[in-house]
This record gives structure tokens, sequence and C-alpha cells, in this order.
């Protein structure tokens, strides 16, 4: 292929790939304009369909390392389900008559040159050397039954804030957090945000001028021991954050306990 016939080709994919997410934005003002949830509710479809799951024909060519995360990601998340986790935001638990949940896309693991772990947040690092990795296209099969499933990839991550409007901060004008009462300064469209709530629960950053696109539960990372027979699993469910310690045994990953230890703004 020539300079100029690459050229073209380039030129066309990003006409196509601007396009595609225009449509989207204009998808979604015109749900907004006319206040259809119908039509917010065939935006979710179809983006539902889009949201193809990995398969286990996929999982086996995997590394073991990638399997590992799948297995215990699998074994812990259940937004639905929240005994693992401790949580206690109530007004966080989600309404039963929810039909979409949107999934992270991306997950990090890494694994400490130790052979033992240490639950705390506060020294989960310690002088220990690491090897750090990512699934940058995660794609759990989670099968729950009802709910449809919505991978966060960047482009509707993208689309999303575009829709928001999404700016820098601004000092005019402060609404307040709807979980928790705090004053906020305004920097999207909080209407449009309302509307997409109608079938999402979007929230946003404490302390941060972000939003949270994920429906919670969120796995953020998790942390292997040298020779993979410990894991702990670094959570976040509303604004709280959390570990979860497991052990490998006979092959299985094996859930032992969980701790809820920190706020959101700290790091992991």
């Amino acid at each position: 292929m020539n300079t100029r016939s690459l050229s073209f080709l380039l030129f066309f994919v990003l006409t196509f790939v601007s396009g595609f997410c225009q449509d989207h934005v204009k998808e979604l003002k015109k749900a907004k304009r006319f206040n259809s949830e119908k039509s917010l509710c065939r935006f979710l479809d179809n983006w539902h369909s889009l949201s193809l799951p990995v398969s286990s024909s996929e999982i086996e060519n995997f590394s073991e390392i990638h399997r590992d995360v799948y297995s215990i990601f699998y074994d812990f998340y259940n937004p639905f389900e929240l005994k693992r986790t401790g949580g206690d935001e109530i007004d966080m638990k989600l309404d039963t008559n929810t039909d979409y949940l949107v999934v992270q896309n991306k997950i990090f693991f890494y694994k400490l040159h130790s052979k033992n772990l240490s639950l705390s947040y506060f020294n989960r690092t310690g002088s220990n050397s690491f090897t750090f990795d990512s699934i940058i296209d995660f794609r759990p099969d989670l099968n729950i039954p009802g709910i449809k499933i919505l991978y966060l990839t960047d482009d509707y991550k993208n689309d999303i804030y575009k829709f928001l409007e999404k700016k820098k901060p601004s000092y005019r004008g402060s609404g307040k957090n709807a979980l928790t009462g705090v004053p906020q300064m305004k920097f999207y469209k909080t209407g449009r945000l309302n509307f997409l709530n109608k079938k999402l629960l979007i929230i946003d950053r404490y302390g941060t001028w972000d939003l949270h696109l994920v429906t919670q539960l969120e796995v953020n990372t998790i942390r292997f021991n040298q020779d993979y027979t410990q894991a702990i699993l670094y959570y976040r469910y509303g604004h709280q954050l959390g570990e979860a310690v497991y052990e490998k045994k006979d092959g299985n990953w094996i859930f032992k306990t969980s701790l809820l230890n920190g706020w959101e703004g700290s790091t992991y």
C-alpha cells in the first residue's frame, strides 16, 4: 500500500470514528430534549449489543495470571450482593429493578516479589519491588439474570462526557451531592446527568470534579504474591475503599476475608 492510499485509509477511519461518536452524542441530546426514556433505552441497548463478553475459549488462551484475574473478579463481583464488601453506604445499594450495569473495561494487577501479602492499605507497597500490568480490554462474562452489561470503553466514556459537556471546574453556582448532601460546584450539565440516571447510577468522585461512570462496585487492582498463591483485591464501593483477601488452593481462588479501610481521595 502506497503512502497516498494509507493516508486516505487513515482519513476514512478517523472520519468514521468521529462521526460515530458524534452520532452517539446527538442521539443522547435528542433523547434528553424530548425527555424520552424509550430513546435512552435504545441507546443503552445498542451499547449492550456491542458489549461482547470474553468467551471461555479466549480465556483458555490467556496467560495464567490473566486467567487468575478473571477468576478472582468473577468470584468477588456482585453489586446486588454486598456481604463480601462490607459496604455500609445504604443509599448506594442498587435497586433490584435496575436493567443496566456499566462495568469497567480495564483492570490493573501486579506481582510483589515477596511470598506473603499484608492486608493493610497503608502498608500495601512496603519495601518490596513489584511487576505491574493490566488488562485493557477487560470483558467479564457476568451473566446476571435480567441485567444488560455495558462495558465502559474509552469511546463510550468520551461520548458520555461530551453529552454532559464536562468541563473544567467553575465556581459559578453550586449544588449538593445527591448521596452525601455535600455542596459541590457544577462542572457538567446536571439535568443531563439526571436524565442518564433514570437508567444508570453515575455518582461524583468525592472531593474531585470527576464522575464514577462505572456502576459501583468497582475493582481497582489485584495484587499477587510472587508464587501466585495469595491475592488481595482492592475495590471501591460508592465512596468507600476496601480490600479482599484470596488464597489459591487446589487450583481455585478461595475468598478469605474483606475489610473497608479507606475513603475516596486515597489512591490505590
